[in-house]
């Protein structure tokens, strides 16, 4: 009995899982994950289509990715040494202002 409620709950986990991943609403996936089963969850993997929020909010996690990279970058500041990111104007340590070239 035990088993049957753990299997139901991680049943409803990865519909939940996998709605979000797609974009349909997690908690119908959620109750059809527990009422389909696994082979249900996995059609709707692999044969439904993502909705275009779902495609949207994976594009904007990529664009944070890449200002999270570009924002690491670092650089030596020339007036004490110490480094600071890449892109900064005034050095927070001992205030060396840099000059942007573009």
């Amino acid at each position: 009995m035990a088993g049957e409620i753990f299997l139901w709950v991680l049943l409803g986990f990865c519909g939940a899982y996998v709605g979000y991943l797609k974009g349909y609403s997690p908690l119908l996936m959620t109750i059809l994950g527990i009422i389909g089963g696994p082979a249900f969850l996995l059609i709707v993997y692999f044969a439904m289509p993502r909705t275009a929020a779902a495609k949207e909010r994976d594009a904007e996690d990529r664009r944070i990715t890449q200002e999270q990279k570009e924002f690491q970058k670092m650089q030596l500041c020339p007036g004490c040494n110490r480094e600071i990111t890449a892109n900064a104007w005034v050095c927070g340590y001992c205030g060396h202002q840099f000059v942007k070239i573009e």
